[in-house]
């Protein structure tokens, strides 16, 4: 049997790897695959009752192993990472005979291929690349631009591209940016694999109140959504739509009630909702059209936001900044959205009111989900991967 170790950095409350790590996994033991995942928890912390029953959940196809992440005295905070985390999976590798390591994000990698390095020559490593994580870090303050964390990690990252056996990256941008680094080619072994979701062809999209337009935004007030901009967005939608609601999806209600405070008449017009996440996609189908807001910077120019695939998936067209990844090629190609040029948002809320007014619009967001961002696609060009490798 083919064993694999999808390895990752966070632990199993993260979101994103209920909606496209385990997923995959699942898929992979169903053909055939033994699978383990391997996760960890930092300073003694216990699994949340979530963390608790995903474990439960998934246990007929997956091999949970979790690795404690104790701080060891005068080592720096991210040296147990490497140092517990190589020991662990080491001894994972030499059980199972693991041939390939699914490095999900930028440490995870490296720890693979030290492993490749110093241990295992024929190990294949996967280098999941979901984001500019170094970019990340600096934009939310964490490592400061051009620091010593920033230069070393730029170099063990060049690295990492040109020994890794493989990597998948979220966005043909996000290629092109790879391409533009490096005087090596490595065309070769990268793989564009775009953030999807599942899609559900019956969904109910007969369920809009055609009287009013419902103007919708899923998601957390994390600096990177520029949830700020929504303020500005909602007051000028109040000028181009006569009967026009805005509903908030969001875990962070409190942050979102404060964030529109001052603004009395507006607030009227807001609801403000926390569902379970089964159900948002039943939620986003009642709206008319789902909002995406993004800085134009190298973080958001190479993504792919999940959210454009729900939102298209849930029968919505999307109004979304320019320079998102690739999303803007689709929107162009489709006609499934509007693209807000230069921030001017009063004329791409008109034109999106002609966008709206086309009555195949949801039915064609659904259609183009279905070809575009289905993850079984996704899917598919893993197992292609891991069946090269």
């Amino acid at each position: 049997m083919k064993s694999i170790i999808f390895l990752t950095d966070s632990n199993l409350d993260n979101p994103i790897l209920h909606k496209q790590g385990l997923p995959l996994l699942v898929h992979l033991s169903s053909i055939g695959y033994k699978v383990f995942f391997a996760f960890f928890n930092r300073n003694n912390e216990t699994n949340s009752e979530f963390s608790k029953h995903t474990i439960s959940d998934f246990s007929n196809s997956i091999d949970f192993i979790e690795i404690k992440l104790n701080s060891i005295r005068f080592l720096p905070s991210w040296a147990p990472f490497f140092i517990l985390g190589f020991i662990s999976v080491k001894k994972i590798i030499k059980k199972n005979q693991i041939k390939i390591l699914h490095a999900r994000s930028l440490f995870p990698a490296i720890l693979s291929c030290l492993l490749k390095i110093f241990n295992y020559k024929t190990l294949m490593v996967i280098y999941d690349n979901r984001g500019v994580y170094i970019d990340e870090m600096i934009e939310v303050d964490r490592w400061k631009k051009y620091g010593l964390e920033e230069k070393f990690l730029r170099q063990i990252e060049n690295l990492l591209e040109r020994y890794c056996d493989r990597i998948v990256v979220v966005s043909n941008h996000f290629k092109t940016h790879l391409l533009s680094k490096h005087t090596k080619n490595i065309s070769s072994k990268i793989s564009v694999i775009s953030n999807r979701t599942l899609i559900d062809m019956n969904i109910n999209l007969t369920q809009k109140d055609n009287n009013k337009i419902i103007l919708v935004y899923s998601g957390s007030d994390a600096i990177w959504q520029n949830s700020s901009e929504l303020k500005k967005l909602f007051i000028q939608a109040l000028n181009i739509f006569d009967e026009v609601i805005f509903k908030i999806i969001s875990y962070e209600q409190d942050k979102f009630q404060s964030l529109f405070s001052d603004e009395s008449e507006l607030l009227q017009r807001i609801d403000i909702v926390s569902v379970e996440p089964i159900k948002v996609k039943e939620e986003l189908s009642k709206c008319n059209c789902g909002i995406l807001l993004r800085e134009n910077n190298l973080i958001n120019n190479v993504s792919s936001p999940l959210k454009f695939a729900e939102y298209l998936a849930a029968g919505l067209p999307v109004l979304l900044s320019e320079g998102v990844g690739d999303t803007e090629s689709i929107i162009k190609k489709y006609a499934v959205g509007i693209i807000i040029k230069n921030n001017n948002y009063i004329t791409a809320l008109k034109d999106l009111s002609e966008l709206l007014n086309d009555k195949d619009v949801y039915g064609r967001c659904l259609r183009v989900a279905n070809k575009e961002f289905n993850i079984n696609t996704s899917f598919k060009q893993y197992q292609e991967i891991y069946d090269k490798l």
